[in-house]
């Protein structure tokens, strides 16, 4: 049982910053499609969903929705 604990304390570290990584490349990969799909100044993204979901919120005007 105190070896099982000692794993996890060591992976943690590694497994936190591979989730930061995760996270940060969902943010990424939201910008690209936000940028290929409408003008740059036309939307505003308003947040990145990473965390249970991978989605982000958008401001567009009516005219985009369409």
């Amino acid at each position: 049982y105190s070896m099982r604990l000692k794993m996890i304390a060591f992976f943690s570290p590694f497994m936190q910053s591979r989730k930061h990584a995760y996270a940060s490349d969902l943010v990424t990969s939201h910008d690209l499609l936000l940028q290929g799909a409408f003008t740059p100044g036309t939307y505003r993204k308003l947040y990145s969903y990473t965390h249970l979901i991978n989605a982000f919120a958008a401001l567009l005007s009516e005219e985009q929705v369409e």
